[in-house]
């Protein structure tokens, strides 16, 4: 949903937005994903509606009513007062080779809210508030397995939790020369837990529940730079810059390990704790990213660009502990209005047509010309790739003629039309 108009009391807006700014926090999603038991969940979309419609073009976009918070200088050329907001639904399935089984899951969530409004009316000078969903957490996957001398043993793997990040930024610029910075806290929460249950007929165990909770925040800013260059009157190319440090945010961990019991009444009972540690401190290294790209564009007519990003999750750290995340290195490049497909090595994948989200830390799930997918390294299952198909050329057989006879007449196919009627329609009125 995006909407925008001038207001000379955007104090309303402000209630609204800090409304919903609470909402979109306390949103959890209800799809099950297993990649987003590693580092901080699967990374959110949360470009703008603009954006996505040119396949995640912002570095070098900026608008008079789009507020593009991916880089803060496009606020210098914010005109009206802008509320904008994002609500994304979608679906994911997981197939599974052995055995063979299909997951489907659904999930509506909040992507993005922020209000950008003018600050001067003269001068091109911009201010942004807004709040953002970055990572996501949500799996519950089960198997079982059987343990020589005792019997089935099933295990149960939950995870909750996300990243999100409260932001002001305020963009200023000149003639042709605008830089802007987006400033805020970023903060989050990750719970993890592991259920353990041995299936005895004879023999009666406890069940085992292993948790591990973590709340973590701190500071951070992304700065953005862009540079106009004019070709015409309505003609221009517009350059961007984007760029954020890698930082430490503050986090404290809670341990338990326990015995339990089902209970109809409350649910799980907690029969004895083997360890437990409260208030653990520590450290999660959140990686930095830089950017850059350009647009060409003609006032009201047509736009068409490309832009480079680099994220650096293989220095993530979750208290000095390294997970198996890649960079990731996305290109987007759009034209006439399709986004072409890009793939580079250990990086991000775009496609052209319907876009399906891909996560910063996932393997390449696909490729360009139907390559297989490469899941191998997340659930340790084979690739089979299909084989080419041969097809055996036979020479055509030869109408052996004499030169004096004419060759046999062929009837000549009927067209579609006479084969096939189409189906008749009546409408009827009665009155």
């Amino acid at each position: 949903m995006h909407s925008a108009k001038p207001t000379t009391r955007p104090d309303g807006l402000l209630t609204v937005a800090a409304f919903l700014l609470i909402s979109a926090a306390g949103t959890q999603a209800q799809e099950n994903s297993p990649y987003s038991r590693f580092g901080l969940g699967d990374i959110i979309n949360s470009q703008n509606i603009v954006s996505r419609s040119m396949g995640g073009l912002s570095i070098g976009f900026a608008d008079y009513q789009a507020v593009n918070f991916i880089n803060p200088a496009s606020y210098a050329n914010l005109k009206v007062t802008t509320l904008d907001v994002g609500l994304e639904v979608s679906s994911r399935t997981l197939r599974s080779s052995t055995p063979v089984k299909r997951f489907n899951s659904k999930y509506m969530i909040p992507t993005y809210l922020q209000i950008g409004m003018p600050l001067s009316k003269k001068k091109p000078w911009g201010l942004n508030l807004g709040m953002v969903p970055l990572t996501r957490i949500n799996y519950n996957l089960s198997t079982r397995t059987r343990i020589t001398g005792v019997d089935s043993v099933l295990y149960n793997y939950m995870g909750k939790g996300g990243t999100y990040q409260a932001f002001m930024g305020m963009g200023y610029g000149g003639k042709r020369l605008s830089v802007g910075l987006n400033a805020g806290y970023r903060f989050g929460n990750k719970l993890y837990t592991t259920r353990v249950i041995l299936v005895n007929d004879t023999v009666p165990y406890r069940k085992a529940n292993v948790a591990d909770t973590t709340r973590f925040g701190g500071l951070y800013a992304e700065a953005g730079l862009q540079y106009t260059i004019p070709l015409g009157k309505t003609t221009r190319i517009r350059l961007g810059v984007t760029g954020s440090l890698q930082h430490t945010l503050k986090a404290s961990r809670d341990i338990s390990r326990e015995t339990f019991e089902y209970s109809p009444s409350n649910g799980i009972d907690i029969l004895d704790s083997v360890y437990r540690a409260l208030d653990d401190k520590g450290s999660i290294i959140y990686p930095g990213s830089q950017g850059f790209g350009f647009t060409v564009e003609k006032d009201a007519k047509w736009l068409f660009g490309a832009e480079f990003q680099q994220y650096g999750w293989e220095a993530y750290r979750y208290y000095g502990s390294a997970d198996p995340l890649r960079n990731s290195l996305p290109t987007r490049r759009q034209r006439q209005g399709l986004l072409v497909a890009r793939h580079l090595p250990g990086g991000l994948l775009l496609r052209g047509g319907p876009r399906r989200r891909r996560q910063a830390h996932e393997p390449a799930a696909l490729h360009r010309r139907r390559r297989p997918p490469r899941t191998e390294e997340f659930l340790h299952q084979p690739v089979h790739h299909r084989e080419p198909r041969h097809r055996s050329r036979q020479p055509r057989q030869q109408v052996q003629c004499h030169p004096r006879e004419p060759l046999p007449h062929r009837p000549r196919p009927q067209p579609l039309r006479h084969l096939v009627q189409p189906p008749q329609i009546r409408l009827t009125a009665t009155g």
